[in-house]
């Protein structure tokens, strides 16, 4: 399903609407602010092919992603991505999206390598203030997110660059970190931001965990409080 429009597609909730198999399920490509909402249904199977990025996903977002929400949503031992924003700096300003009441689950063991969200933003946000506190973030809040099975340093809940903002609030995530970029990892692409974490309960008890931190920081502005930590990470 390709979304140019202001859309709702709305299921009939996330274990009764399952889409299964191996494809990408929804495109959101607008070329102004869209109000669009996914909702209410459920994912499995690996994503299908995000162009030119080498990568996959069940939803992609593209072009003007702004007043989007993607909410009540189950993904079960999905491959690579399950959301994926943006190809390189192309994002044409500061998404505003929420991604909320989300049901993520992996069992690594099966599936090696699986990732809640990949996020691409622009560069131009790092001639822009901070925006703390603002509309202009990246929203994942209020959602259960959970690796089963063998470790991989790289299932998380996101991996971002390209001048994203990001708030991360009200989860409960086991086994994975809000994980962000700083300049140095890809050619051309600024690191992330502005990251916001905050009241989140953040576990580990796979063995790679002692190898990375429960919150890593390494690039831009950084709120952090009130989270609990627990497990064996190598830093917290």
């Amino acid at each position: 399903v390709t979304i140019t429009k202001s859309l709702n597609s709305i299921g009939a909730g996330k274990t009764s609407t399952v889409i299964t198999g191996t494809a990408a399920n929804f495109f959101i490509n607008t070329s102004s602010a869209k109000n669009v909402r996914i909702s209410g249904i459920g994912f499995t199977g690996s994503g299908g092919s995000v162009s030119g990025a080498g990568e996959s996903a069940k939803i992609t977002l593209q072009n003007v992603v702004d007043t989007v929400r993607l909410d009540n949503l189950k993904f079960t031992d999905v491959a690579e991505h399950a959301i994926y924003m943006g190809y390189f700096d192309t994002v044409p300003q500061h998404p505003r999206i929420l991604i909320d009441h989300i049901e993520y689950n992996c069992n690594t063991s099966s599936v090696p390598f699986c990732r809640l969200a990949k996020f691409n933003c622009h560069n131009s946000t790092w001639t822009q203030p901070d925006r703390a506190g603002s509309d202009l973030f990246i929203f994942i809040e209020d959602s259960t997110l959970t690796w089963t099975g063998g470790a991989n340093l790289n299932n998380d809940p996101t991996d971002t660059e390209y001048g994203c903002r990001i708030t991360a609030r009200y989860n409960s995530v086991t086994n994975g970190a809000f994980q962000v970029h700083d300049t140095g990892s890809t050619e051309a692409a600024r690191g992330q931001r502005y990251t916001e974490i905050y009241n989140n309960t953040i576990h580990c008890s796979l063995t790679l965990c002692d190898q990375k931190a429960a919150i890593p920081m390494r690039g831009g502005g950084w709120l952090v409080y009130n989270n609990t930590v627990t497990g064996n990470w190598s830093d917290t």
